[in-house]
C-alpha cells in the first residue's frame, strides 16, 4: 500500500515505489509454505499484486531498456496468478487484476506488451466473472474496474495507430464504466476522467476517421464534463483540459454549431491561460486557442475581437503565420 500511494501520489515517485513493492515481494515470499491456507494465499496475492505494481512503477518511470523489465514483471505475475488459482484456489478474478495492470503498464511503456491480447483478454475474462458472479456490488466493480482497464487500451492501441481496435475496445469500456457506477460514490475526478473517455473516442473519429458527425455525438457526452473547473487536486491538468475543449470546437464548426464552437473554444483558452499562469502549460501552447479564435470571431463578422486573437497568436507563436484555418 506504501508503494501504491508513492507511485499514485501527486508527486509521483518510481524509485521509492519500487524499493516498498519489493520489499512485499520478499516478505510475501516468506510466507509461500506457510501451513495456514489463508495466511498463504493472502501472501500469494500480496506477491502478485507486488509484481504488477513494479511492472507499472517501470512503465512510468524514467528508465533505459524498461519494455523488458516490465514485459519481464508482467509475465512472472501472470504465470503466478496461473498457479495459485490451480493450486491454492485463489480467486479467478485475480487475472483481470494483471490484465489491468498490463494495460496501464501498455500505456506507459508502449511495445512493452501488445495491448490489443491483453485488452482481449481481460474482456473475456470480465464477461467469464460476470457470468458467475450473482453479488450485484461485486458485478458493478468487477465492470468498472474492466472499464478503465479497456479505457487503457484505447489509450494504447491509439498510440499505435490501430484506430479500428482503440474505437472497439473504447466502446467496451463505456459500457462497462457505465454499468459499474450505479450507484458509486464519484471520486472528485472521475467527472473529468470519463470526459476525457469520451472524448478520446470522439478525436479519434475527427481525427482518424474525418467524421465530424460522430465526433460531436461523443463530444455531446463529453463537453458537460469536461466544462466544469477541475478540482485543486488535478489542476496540474488544467492547460490538458482546456486544450481538449478547444479541440472539440473544430468540430463543432465543422458541423455547422458555430455558436457551441466558439463557447468551447473561449472556455478551453480560458483553461489554458489558467494554466500557463500557474506554470504547468507552456505559453506557446495558446497559439493554437488564439488563432482558432481568431478564425471563428472573423467569420462571425466580429473583425475587432478576431484582430486581437490574430495578435495574441502571433505572440504566443511568432514563427507560425497564421492561414485562416482552424488547427489542432
Amino acid at each position: 500500500q506504501r508503494g501504491n500511494l508513492l507511485a499514485d501520489g501527486p508527486e509521483r515517485d518510481a524509485a521509492q515505489a519500487i524499493d516498498a513493492h519489493t520489499r512485499a515481494v520478499r516478505v510475501a515470499e516468506t510466507l509461500f509454505e506457510e501451513t495456514r491456507a489463508g495466511l498463504r494465499r493472502d501472501a500469494k496475492q500480496t506477491h502478485i499484486l507486488a509484481q504488477i505494481a513494479i511492472a507499472e512503477d517501470i512503465a512510468w518511470g524514467d528508465y533505459q531498456e524498461k519494455e523488458e523489465s516490465v514485459r519481464k514483471w508482467l509475465t512472472a505475475a501472470e504465470a503466478q496468478a496461473e498457479a495459485a488459482i490451480a493450486d491454492d484456489e485463489l480467486s479467478p478474478q485475480l487475472l483481470l487484476k494483471v490484465y489491468e495492470a498490463g494495460l496501464a503498464a501498455a500505456v506507459g511503456a508502449p511495445g512493452a506488451i501488445e495491448p490489443r491480447v491483453w485488452a482481449e483478454r481481460l474482456q473475456r475474462g470480465v464477461e467469464t466473472a460476470l457470468r458467475d458472479c450473482n453479488d450485484p456490488l461485486l458485478r458493478r466493480r468487477l465492470q468498472f474496474e474492466a472499464g478503465l482497464g479497456l479505457y487503457d487500451a484505447l489509450q494504447a492501441l491509439h498510440a499505435q495507430g490501430d484506430i479500428d481496435n482503440a474505437l472497439k475496445f473504447g466502446r467496451t469500456a463505456v459500457e462497462m464504466i457505465q454499468a459499474g457506477r450505479e450507484g458509486r460514490d464519484e471520486a472528485p475526478t472521475d467527472a473529468y476522467r470519463f470526459g476525457r473517455l469520451y472524448f478520446r473516442i470522439g478525436s479519434l473519429y475527427a481525427v482518424a476517421k474525418k467524421d465530424h458527425r460522430q465526433a460531436v455525438d461523443w463530444f455531446n457526452r463529453a463537453a458537460p464534463l469536461l466544462e466544469r473547473p477541475l478540482p485543486e487536486s488535478a489542476a496540474a491538468d488544467r492547460g490538458r483540459q482546456g486544450e481538449t475543449l478547444v479541440s472539440m470546437g473544430i468540430s463543432y464548426w465543422a458541423e455547422g454549431n458555430r455558436e457551441r464552437a466558439l463557447h468551447l473554444s473561449e472556455i478551453g483558452t480560458q483553461f489554458m491561460q489558467a494554466a500557463v499562469k500557474s506554470g504547468s502549460l507552456d505559453p506557446t501552447a495558446m497559439g493554437v486557442a488564439y488563432s482558432n479564435l481568431a478564425v471563428m470571431h472573423r467569420t462571425m463578422g466580429d473583425e475587432a475581437a478576431s484582430r486581437k486573437f490574430y495578435e495574441l497568436a502571433a505572440r504566443a507563436e511568432p514563427a507560425k503565420a497564421t492561414n485562416g484555418t482552424l488547427r489542432r
